[in-house]
């Protein structure tokens, strides 16, 4: 149940004895705590809000109880009582507090046993009344934390016997007069049908909330009192005591609320889906969904705004980068050929991936994947409508700025209204700038967002020494699949760095300083393409030696990194010049590796060996979402085989058959198979535990996060943001069809003028006749004779 990352002893100041703790806030598990209490906040329901564990309060109780350790000077500083023993603790099953409040003043022996007896919050009596304001000693306060503690305990097991008593009623309800009239009914009426699917969806629905409430308590259990205990290390420990209480684990195991899930699931199987219970899962979830979905909101209008001048920008692209080209070679390059396509395709692969992550986390939020719980995110990862509104965006801008780009590259591109005023060389220097400012200016805001992902990235960087969070291995594993987006990043930076965008905007990028350079393509380049890889392999052998070489599954997944890397180096050693008859080899080992990759993919990271024997649940609904992945994965790693061919004559035939422009595309389809790879490999880690993640046994809270209200009134900013995208296109829009009909009244007046000098022309010109030919000629002939008599002149 630890909800946050653990960290190391030796980050642990000691406090007791003659250690005392200097400082309270700052970095180390006191962070961590601070950490995991905002994930309890986030994750309270708010109907409960006042019933789970007052885990903030006993954060500060401790820290009341460390100040008058440090204030201590000459009192006493060692206590040695345990209030939780087996035997007459303060968990004991007698009820009444145990009478060892002998070693404290009668005033506060008083107050103690006061505290602990008082069951209501609104009391006077009640410990968070009676522990606050007042000065104690730090005896007092480590036995108050001690009540305090106790108190929490038995209310949140006094809540969860009521919810859980109220839970079997309404199912014995359910049993008792719906049910077995339901399974008589040959045809029951769709309404009836639906009002039964609401009920238990609900009913289920409640109780998987309860289950989420005891893990969370659980969670906050386990974390305050090993809190407690590294703070006070001379004192007795507490947390295997509580542990193993019996109000603990009334509440700790879930029994009742998985017994019950259970049945509701094998009831609603039977009535309404044949006894698949993994359907009945998925209907369960999905019935209360219909009535949460709303398609009306300001926001949704603005994402489908986007997206319509987004597909509008992409189709204008596709027709003058791609079909007036081929139409029209002879005039006019492919924007392929241009030397800043590589800096447009890296923005552009990023902005495909950034669509990805959003349709990643839609799938999560639908089927219940908890990827706030599995990444450990303090923030909260955000929703996908808000993803794809980003992203929407961030596609308007690349297109716009690709098109006024390529438009500025070659002769009359730019209409003469802008190149009169601005030079269209100028255009072509800086339009891939502003670019790369941009995406570097989305990769970094708004701040809170990101700054999970670059934490994750330095960790990754880092490796192997930090230890390995699942975060940081799914980073690293997509960090490995954006080699081509690291490429061109690297481009980008020598493009401007050498200065090629103003001195070459137009030059083929075969001849810009970048490619001449020797550092950047024989050292520079193939470290980029082998780093992601070492940075995983590099993990694998930290998480087993992490393991202390308990489990040899890392040491296989670092195998298949090592021929990965291998292969990789082998590739660009052959791009240097190698010898000739090494490509079979290569090839040979490329396709053992691609194999063995997929191998592990499909085995290991998606489980799918034990989701056929049945050992481990299906979060999807349907089972054919997994043989379509098992293919799409296998073809996904030999489509990226075009890419990484080293030179033969395969890799040139290659090369005449794809155009430039549709490389992109192949590094596309391998940013697709990472995407459906996430998928199901959080899946398998939300129902397992099989790289040791996390410790034995954690129970992952199943992901109840809602849409955000959409339908909230907007803030002043985002309502000047949406005015002012809507005024620019209209104004774009009113632009281009005044210029059009503009255009098309100039075409008719030239074609009118044309057409009236044409029927001048016809009417002053008389047909010959052969009599004025006759004399035409003559005339001709008369004077070449004189011509011919007469001396030429200077």
């Amino acid at each position: 149940f630890e909800g946050a990352p653990r960290h190391s002893t030796a980050e642990t100041r000691r406090v007791g004895g003659k250690a005392p703790l200097s400082r309270v806030g700052g970095k180390g598990p006191v962070r961590e705590m601070v950490r995991f209490g905002e994930k309890l906040e986030a994750a309270k329901q708010k109907k409960w809000a006042d019933e789970y564990l007052d885990y903030e309060r006993l954060k500060q109780l401790l820290t009341m109880t460390v100040r008058a350790l440090e204030r201590n000077t000459g009192g006493i500083s060692h206590v040695g009582v345990s209030n939780f023993a087996p035997s007459g603790g303060l968990l004991c099953s007698g009820g009444g507090a145990p009478g060892r409040f002998e070693t404290l003043s009668k005033a506060e022996s008083e107050r103690l046993r006061s505290a602990f007896e008082s069951k209501n919050y609104f009391d006077e009596c009640h410990w968070s009344q009676q522990f606050f304001g007042v000065k104690l000693s730090f005896p007092a306060l480590l036995q108050a934390f001690d009540v305090a503690l106790a108190c929490e305990l038995q209310k949140v097991r006094r809540f969860y016997a009521r919810q859980v008593e109220q839970l079997r009623t309404r199912w014995a309800h359910h049993v008792n007069e719906d049910l077995p009239g339901r399974r008589r009914e040959a045809s029951p009426s769709p309404v009836e049908e639906v009002s039964l699917k609401r009920a238990l969806s609900q009913l289920h629905d409640d109780a998987s909330l309860l289950k989420d409430f005891s893990a969370w308590n659980c969670a906050a259990l386990h974390k305050i009192t090993k809190k407690r205990d590294k703070l006070f290390r001379s004192e007795p420990p507490i947390k295997a005591d509580v542990c193993s209480s019996s109000p603990f684990l009334t509440f700790q195991r879930a029994t009742e609320c998985r017994d019950l899930l259970r049945s509701i699931r094998d009831e609603f199987a039977a009535i309404f889906c044949d006894e698949d219970a993994a359907e009945a899962d998925w209907q369960l979830r999905e019935v209360l969904k219909e009535d949460e979905r709303t398609f009306y909101s300001r926001e949704a209008m603005r994402l489908g705004y986007r997206a319509g001048v987004a597909a509008m920008l992409a189709v204008w692209v596709l027709w003058d980068c791609v079909e007036v080209v081929d139409g029209d070679s002879k005039h006019r390059e492919s924007v392929a050929s241009k030397p800043a396509w590589p800096v447009f395709r890296a923005c552009g692969e990023l902005v495909a991936w950034h669509w990805m992550w959003g349709l990643c986390l839609h799938c999560w939020s639908v089927h219940r994947v908890n990827v706030d719980f599995l990444f450990d995110c303090d923030s909260g990862t955000p929703s996908a409508f808000e993803v794809y509104d980003e992203a929407a965006m961030e596609t308007i801008v690349l297109l716009a700025l690709l098109l006024v780009y390529y438009k500025a590259t070659y002769h009359d591109g730019l209409p003469r209204c802008v190149a009169r005023y601005v030079e269209p060389r100028l255009v072509a220097a800086y339009a891939p700038a502003v670019t790369a400012s941009f995406c570097v200016y989305r990769l970094v805001t708004p701040w809170a967002r990101r700054q999970h992902l670059w934490r994750a990235l330095g960790r990754v960087v880092a490796a192997p020494c930090v230890p390995v969070k699942f975060v940081d291995t799914y980073v690293a594993d997509v960090l490995s699949s954006v080699v081509k987006i690291l490429l061109d990043a690297l481009w980008t930076v020598c493009f401007f760095g050498t200065g090629d965008f103003v001195v070459a905007p137009t030059r083929h990028p075969l001849l810009t300083s970048c490619a001449a350079s020797l550092v950047y393509s024989r050292i520079v380049a193939p470290l980029v393409c082998l780093l992601p890889v070492w940075f995983r392999f590099a993990q694998c052998l930290r998480k087993h030696h992490d393991l202390s070489g308990g489990d040899r599954l890392h040491l296989l997944n670092a195998a298949k990194y090592a021929l990965s890397l291998f292969v990789s180096l082998s590739s660009a050693l052959q791009r240097l010049g190698g010898p000739a008859d090494f490509s079979r080899l290569w090839l040979v080992i490329f396709c053992i590796s691609s194999f063995y990759s997929w191998a592990w993919d499909v085995a290991v990271d998606w489980g799918l060996p034990s989701l056929l024997r049945g050992k481990r649940a299906r979060m999807y609904p349907s089972k054919l979402w997994y043989p379509l992945a098992l293919v799409f994965d296998l073809g996904g790693r030999f489509v990226w085989l075009a890419t990484l061919l080293p030179p033969s004559a395969v890799a040139k035939r290659l090369d005449r058959y794809i155009p430039e422009y549709l490389v992109p595309m192949l590094a596309l389809v391998e940013l697709a198979r990472r995407c459906v790879w996430g998928l199901f490999r959080l899946e398998h880690e939300h129902v397992s535990n099989a790289f040791h993640n996390r410790p034995d046994g954690q129970f992952v809270p199943s992901h109840f996060k809602r849409a955000k209200p959409h339908a909230a009134a907007p803030t002043r900013a985002r309502r000047l943001q949406s005015s002012v995208e809507t005024l620019a296109i209209a104004a774009l829009v009113v632009t281009l069809l005044v210029r059009i009909a503009v255009s098309a009244g100039d075409a008719d007046a030239a074609a009118h003028r044309s057409h009236t000098s044409d029927d001048d022309d016809d009417a002053l010109f008389v047909p010959p006749t052969s009599t004025t030919i006759y004399d035409a000629a003559a005339t001709t002939t008369n004077l070449a004779d004189a011509g011919a008599s007469r001396p030429p002149s200077r």
